[in-house]
């Protein structure tokens, strides 16, 4: 995975599993600061919880990124 750079990016990830535990699967889409996307991943990730899918999600998109300031975003309280 190629890290992006930026002054100022936004991090949204989301992670889920189908019958907790079951399969589970990730998506990460990274913004600049103008908005547009930088970088969109989605991925099976094998037998997980609904945890386990949204810890991986911000962990595989904080190593995609190089940054000065980092603005994430997740759907999950669990991470908040």
């Amino acid at each position: 995975m190629s890290r992006v750079s930026s002054s100022r990016l936004t991090l949204y990830v989301d992670g889920a599993s189908r019958g907790n535990p079951g399969p589970g699967a990730i998506g990460i889409v990274i913004e600049d600061n103008n908005a547009a996307p930088k970088v969109k991943i989605s991925s099976y990730i094998g037998e997980s919880t609904n945890n386990q899918a949204e810890y991986k999600a911000l962990i595989m998109g904080l190593t995609a990124v190089s940054y000065t300031h980092l603005r994430a975003h997740e759907t999950s309280l669990h991470l908040v």
